[in-house]
């Protein structure tokens, strides 16, 4: 059975997505590719599912049934120095709270392959929180947070489409 290391192999891009089961190539080759500005443990992809209360009185087992979930990534991704006229990209690109988009995640292929058509991927449509500078610390590079809360049901099984 192949397996893969996430070392490179994940490309995450931030875009506008018509359709999450579906992204267009065009709308991903116009979106902002972060995963060379997300830290080694960055992107966290975090789901809670609630659950509904099935248990009778009848019954010594207290069964449950699954109820309503969320997703809720968190990003923690690198600062960079504006000497020399650089700019700070990802702080730049995440700075209106309350934005929308949809975070596009592509796993098992080198990042450095360019989206293409028939390729899997996960869609987290989202809005943008507040961005969260990290806590200085010696000898490690300056982070910041972001959270990108869920606003519609993410699509795991996407395709991306030619445009």
């Amino acid at each position: 059975m192949p397996r893969y290391v996430d070392d490179g192999m994940t490309k995450v891009t931030w875009a506008v997505i018509a359709d999450k089961e579906f992204p267009a190539l065009s709308e991903l080759l116009a979106g902002e590719d972060i995963e060379c500005g997300l830290t080694g443990d960055g992107l966290n992809i975090n789901f809670s599912e609630n659950e509904v209360d099935d248990a009778a009185l009848c019954e010594p087992f207290d069964a449950t049934l699954p109820g309503t979930f969320k997703v809720s990534p968190e990003l923690t991704l690198k600062r960079r120095n504006k000497t020399g006229g650089d700019t700070d990209v990802y702080w730049a690109l995440f700075n209106t709270r309350g934005e929308q988009g949809t975070l596009v995640v592509r796993r098992g292929i080198d990042s450095d392959t360019a989206w293409a058509a028939g390729q899997d991927a996960e869609t987290y449509p989202g809005t943008i929180g507040v961005r969260r500078p990290a806590a200085t610390a010696r000898n490690q590079q300056a982070r910041f947070m972001l959270t990108i809360f869920g606003s519609s049901e993410p699509g795991l099984d996407a395709i991306v489409v030619a445009s």
